[in-house]
């Protein structure tokens, strides 16, 4: 399967797979932390293209707007919110489909488990199709993904700051 269409079938499908559960307790943290997350990014991701947008942070939250572009058309809408819980942070993810049609009834929800120098890791706390998603920013012009799947090879995506 081509890595593309396994990264797309990956996002689409998180609400499908069974639970995976975190075991480590959580390093503290505020999205305060997460300031270098913010802006728009974007990039391939086969022939998709991948755009992020992310806020500042502010009220305890942190939030990201995704979209898929397949054909020069919409193939999904995801919503990330990043928010303070128990001094730590933890991450939900909800995705629709063009129509605004929701592919799960509740959000996935991660828990941080690892934080340094522009870098976060969550993993999850229940059902979803992903065990592990980590952010970092190399540099200046670089905001990469990384995901651990319940099932099959992990993915990798590497996006750059959109013109403005």
């Amino acid at each position: 399967m081509p890595r593309s269409l396994l990264f797309t079938c990956v996002f689409i499908s998180i609400a499908f797979s069974a639970p995976t559960l975190v075991q480590a307790e959580s390093p503290r943290a505020s999205v305060a932390d997460l300031a270098w997350m913010s802006g728009a990014w974007a990039g391939p991701i086969g022939p998709q293209q991948l755009q992020e947008n992310w806020t500042h942070p502010a009220a305890g939250t942190v939030a990201g707007l995704i979209r898929i572009i397949a054909d020069g058309e919409t193939s999904m809408i995801e919503m990330v919110l990043i928010e303070e819980s128990d001094d730590t942070l933890m991450l939900r993810v909800r995705q629709w489909r063009p129509g605004f049609i929701a592919l799960a009834d509740e959000p996935l929800t991660m828990k941080l488990v690892e934080i340094g120098d522009r870098r976060v890791s969550f993993a999850a706390t229940g059902p979803g199709a992903l065990k592990r998603l980590s952010y970092s920013r190399p540099s200046e012009n670089a905001f990469h993904i990384k995901g651990e799947p319940s099932m099959g090879e992990g993915f990798e995506v590497h996006l750059v700051p959109v013109a403005k």
